[in-house]
């Protein structure tokens, strides 16, 4: 992992511990935004262009940290790709989505992967203005091998319209780090088609853009084919 470094258009991890909680907080008083126009977040996600490929594991919903630990580690857990789930909601229905980064799973390392930012998208609450707010949550970078801090986690007010983003920017050659190509996804809390779906579980954000664009079974710990499905975890409960 790396320190943390300002990605393009983003605030620094400290921003992004400090200024999330005042725009979670607004958002959770001021309740859902009641323009009849599509937000700033519900125009992105229907924006052209890459998308980060979600994958959400079966029976992670309501699991514990040991048990989701057992489920990504051991073998036979089924993956599904996060738009192909028919609705966000669950339990997070009446409620608020607390979403938290937890790290990387699996088969990273196998990769030629050398560097990696995240950015969470929020739509902008409690101000005149609508648009989506960049916060800056992680970077990997495998040539200098510094720590990143501990997980990042942020929460968000549930919604059945498109909640929360996150744009990834990768790299693989490690002699020109300018080449980061990126995607974006947008979670949705409804039932909007081709988006990934929020609700409570556990989602893998595939490296490569079509990791997770099928249903997988995850293989055995040791299995060499873990590098085909290098992912950061994220995980969503009811706050």
């Amino acid at each position: 992992m790396a320190k943390s470094r300002s990605a393009p258009g983003a605030l620094s991890r400290r921003a992004f511990l400090t200024a999330g909680g005042a725009v979670f907080g607004s958002a959770l008083l001021l309740g859902p935004n009641g323009a009849t126009k599509p937000t700033a977040l519900a125009t992105l996600a229907r924006q052209p262009g890459r998308r980060i490929s979600v994958g959400y594991v079966t029976g992670s919903e309501g699991a514990t940290a040991a048990e989701l630990s057992a489920l990504l580690a051991e073998g036979g857990t089924t993956v599904v790709p996060a738009t192909s789930l028919r609705s966000g909601g669950g339990r997070l229905l009446g409620g608020s989505a607390k979403v938290q980064l937890e790290g990387t799973a699996r088969g990273l390392a196998s990769t030629d992967l050398r560097g990696a930012q995240l950015d969470a998208l929020l739509q902008s609450r409690g101000t005149s203005t609508d648009e989506v707010v960049p916060f800056y949550a992680l970077t990997i970078d495998r040539d200098s091998g510094a720590d990143n801090g501990p997980p990042v986690s942020v929460t968000v007010p549930f919604e059945r319209e498109p909640t929360i983003g996150f744009t990834l920017r990768t790299r693989t050659d490690s002699v020109t780090p300018q080449a980061w190509a990126e995607a974006t996804s947008v979670f949705t809390g409804g039932a909007d088609r081709g988006l990934p779906k929020l609700r409570e579980g556990t989602y893998l954000l595939g490296m490569n853009e079509t990791t997770w664009s099928s249903s997988k079974v995850l293989p055995a710990p040791d299995d060499p084919r873990w590098s085909q499905l290098a992912s950061l975890v994220l995980s969503v409960h009811r706050d």
